[in-house]
């Protein structure tokens, strides 16, 4: 699949990005601009496929098949006052899985996506 490669490309401009946007000031003990990169473990998509999952079970469908990526966030603030900052924050996650009603013989019915 090339979602992995173009994941990785869309990483490395978001890494350029920030580095292109980080000022170096050594005369002030506040940094007037923050930027940061997170990549977390267990984000809201997959708590709720846990649910969603419990009940495809319930009702006898089937999951499997499973592509995960994420989550992944850029942030960036700039300080008007050193108690004040505005910026923003971009988060991506993505979860895929097929989905099997008549049993995983038949072939698959769907896609769940998240």
């Amino acid at each position: 699949m090339y979602k992995p490669i173009i994941m990785k490309k869309i990483l490395l401009m978001a890494v350029a990005a920030m580095m292109a946007t980080v000022n170096v000031n050594a005369q002030s003990d506040e940094p007037k601009q923050e930027v940061g990169v997170s990549i977390g473990v267990w984000s809201n998509s997959d708590i709720i496929n846990t649910f969603e999952t419990i009940t495809t079970n319930i009702f006898g469908a089937q999951t499997g098949d499973e592509d995960f990526f994420g989550p992944i966030s850029v942030e960036y603030f700039y300080h008007l006052k050193p108690w004040l900052g505005v910026g923003g924050i971009a988060a991506y996650g993505q979860m895929e899985q097929d989905l099997f009603l008549t049993g995983k013989k038949n072939g698959k019915d769907g896609v769940l996506k998240n």
